[in-house]
């Protein structure tokens, strides 16, 4: 090649073949750069759970209950009390007109064909104890302690859980305080008048007795 036609083919423009690879070269690098530099994060599906947040006591004596709970991954809830059918539920839900006795509520909660169940279990008392029998007291004067006592109530839902009393010292007109106790230890100078009242453990209460005053829960003492 003489002298002239090297000096021609070196100032020539390189083609459009020639020219893009080295650009190539660079965006493939730059791309593999980037990739390593931050890499794809697979984020892992939640496991699916349920668990309840509200419900009854474990003894009522309120015939309504209510239910929430917190699901997590779920796409369908299900609910139910006791042996019904299960029924669509969403967040909360509030069953009426609860029956007295032992009661089993469930949430259950789907995703695909996976589910978690979370389940309460609680019993409604609608019915107040018996009231006590009180025993203790005298009509007679007396210079030593007087112990008078309730015993004797039943229930027929939760059963008896304590008893509570009061003293009147003016024949009923005014009352102390409800205490907490099966018995009571009168000191006092004077005539006083206890009644007692029984305790479920749904907290069901009977009726105050004696409802009059009686030997047997008056107190005088001198």
């Amino acid at each position: 090649m003489t002298p002239a036609r090297t000096r021609r083919a070196a100032l020539q423009p390189l083609s459009p073949l020639r020219r893009s690879i080295p650009v190539a070269l660079i965006v493939c690098a730059m791309t593999a750069a980037t990739a390593a530099a931050y890499p794809l994060v697979q984020h892992a599906t939640p496991a699916l759970r349920v668990k309840i947040s509200k419900r009854p006591v474990a003894y009522s004596r309120s015939a309504s209950a209510t239910f929430a709970w917190n699901a997590m991954s779920a796409t369908r809830t299900l609910c139910r009390m006791d042996a019904k059918k299960f029924g669509t539920c969403r967040k909360r839900i509030t069953y009426r007109h609860v029956p007295a006795g032992k009661h089993t509520f469930s949430v259950r909660v789907y995703r695909g064909k996976r589910f978690k169940t979370a389940k309460a279990k609680w019993v409604v008392d609608l019915t107040p104890p018996t009231p006590p029998v009180v025993a203790g007291g005298s009509a007679s004067w007396v210079t030593t302690p007087i112990v008078i006592a309730a015993s004797g109530s039943a229930d027929v839902g939760t059963g008896v859980a304590s008893y509570r009393y009061r003293e009147s010292m003016n024949g009923g007109l005014t009352w102390s305080a409800t205490a907490t106790g099966a018995r009571t230890t009168i000191t006092k100078s004077g005539t006083t008048w206890v009644q007692f009242q029984a305790v479920d453990r749904a907290g069901n209460v009977s009726a105050w007795a004696p409802a009059v005053a009686g030997a047997a829960n008056t107190a005088c003492h001198s």
